[in-house]
C-alpha cells in the first residue's frame, strides 16, 4: 500500500522536480542506509519523502480561491476563480467584485473549506439557487464598505451546511448584511452570530425554511415567515429573544428562554428541557415529541391553545393544565 501510494504521489509531481532534485540518483546513493522505502527500482529515505511532503502540503490544502468578477456569473465558471477551478473542499473561497453583481451556484453540490462573501465596497448577492453548499468551517458576510449597498446570502430553496456564520459591519446602517431563505435550510453546527450593529444585519424567511443551530442564534433583525428555528445542541443553549413561527428545542440539556414569541408551534424534542415559557401567539401549539418519556415543565404555563402529544413513550403533566382548543394524540 505504501509503495502504491508513493508511486501515485510522485507521478503527480511535475517532471521538472525530478530534473532538479534527482531523487532516483539520491536513492541510489543512499541504498542500504537507514530506513528505506522501495519506489519502483530506486530507494528513498524516509527523511527525503517527509521533506517533500512538508514542502508541498501547504500547496495541497488551505489555499485561497478567489472569485473576483465585474459582472453577474455562475459559481461553476472555473476561469473566473484565481486557482483556475471552482473551490475544492480543502480551499478557502472568497467571493468579491469590482461591481454590484449576483453570483449563482449552478452545481448540485458546491464545497469549500471556508467562505467569505464580499471584500470590498460593492453589493454582492450569492444565490444558492436550490442547490447545496457544504462549508467545512465558517461563513463570513462582510458588509459593503461604500455607498448604500447590501451583501446578500440568498439561500432560497437551497441547503447550506456549515460550522458557523458570522458577519462584519462598519456600523453604517446603509451598508448591511442579509440572509434570505424561502423553503430552504441553513444548518449550522456551531453559532450563527451576526455583527455588533443590529440594524446592519438581518435574516428574512419568506416561507417554511429551516434554521438549525448548535450554538448561539443572534441576528439584528429576524423575520420568521412560517419558518422553523431549531436549537439542537447536545447541551445547554440560550434561545434568542425573537418572534418565531415554529420553535423546536431538541438535542439535550436546558434551553434558556429569556423572552421571545412563538406564533406557530413550540416543539419539545429529544431530551431537551425549557427554562420558561415563551409568549404564545393566540393560536399557538405546544407539542411534545421527545425520544424518551417526558414531563411538562415551565414551557406549559397554565393554559395553551393547542396541545399535541406526538409520542408513544409517555407524557406526565405536572399540575392542573388547560387546553383551550384542541388536544391531539397522534401516537401516544
Amino acid at each position: 500500500m505504501i509503495r502504491r501510494n508513493l508511486v501515485v504521489f510522485f507521478k503527480s509531481i511535475h517532471p521538472s522536480f525530478f530534473t532538479t532534485f534527482k531523487p532516483y540518483e539520491l536513492a541510489a546513493k543512499t541504498s542500504g542506509v537507514g530506513r528505506n522505502v522501495i519506489f519502483k527500482r530506486g530507494m528513498f529515505k524516509w527523511g527525503f519523502i517527509l521533506a517533500v511532503l512538508s514542502v508541498i502540503s501547504p500547496v495541497l490544502s488551505g489555499q485561497t480561491n478567489t472569485l473576483n468578477v465585474a459582472g453577474n456569473t455562475n459559481w461553476n465558471t472555473p476561469a473566473a476563480w484565481s486557482l483556475g477551478h471552482i473551490p475544492l473542499v480543502t480551499e478557502d473561497a472568497v467571493v468579491t467584485s469590482t461591481a454590484d453583481v449576483t453570483i449563482t451556484i449552478n452545481v448540485a453540490t458546491a464545497v469549500c473549506q471556508s467562505l467569505i462573501i464580499n471584500q470590498g465596497a460593492r453589493a454582492i448577492t450569492l444565490n444558492v439557487n436550490g442547490n447545496t453548499l457544504n462549508v467545512t468551517n465558517g461563513i463570513t458576510l462582510n458588509a459593503p464598505t461604500g455607498g448604500t449597498r447590501t451583501t446578500t446570502f440568498g439561500i432560497g430553496t437551497g441547503t447550506v451546511n456549515c460550522a458557523s456564520v458570522t458577519s462584519t459591519d462598519a456600523g453604517n446602517i446603509n451598508r448591511t448584511n442579509a440572509i434570505t431563505i424561502s423553503s430552504g435550510s441553513l444548518n449550522v453546527t456551531g453559532s450563527l452570530a451576526y455583527g455588533p450593529t443590529a440594524a446592519c444585519n438581518s435574516i428574512t424567511c419568506t416561507g417554511t425554511g429551516l434554521i438549525s443551530v448548535g450554538g448561539t442564534f443572534s441576528t439584528g433583525t429576524f423575520t420568521c415567515g412560517t419558518s422553523t428555528v431549531k436549537y439542537n445542541a447536545a447541551g445547554a443553549q440560550t434561545v434568542g429573544n425573537y418572534t418565531y413561527y415554529n420553535l423546536t428545542l431538541s438535542g439535550s440539556g436546558l434551553k434558556t428562554i429569556a423572552g421571545g414569541t412563538v406564533n406557530g408551534t413550540l416543539s419539545m424534542e429529544g431530551t431537551a428541557t425549557a427554562s420558561a415559557a415563551p409568549t404564545y401567539g393566540a393560536t399557538a401549539t405546544l407539542q411534545y415529541k421527545g425520544s424518551v418519556a417526558q414531563a411538562s415543565g415551565p414551557e406549559f404555563s397554565a393554559s395553551v391553545y393547542n396541545l399535541i402529544v406526538n409520542k408513544s413513550n409517555g407524557l406526565t403533566l405536572r399540575g392542573s393544565k388547560t387546553v383551550t382548543n384542541n388536544l391531539i394524540m397522534t401516537i401516544g
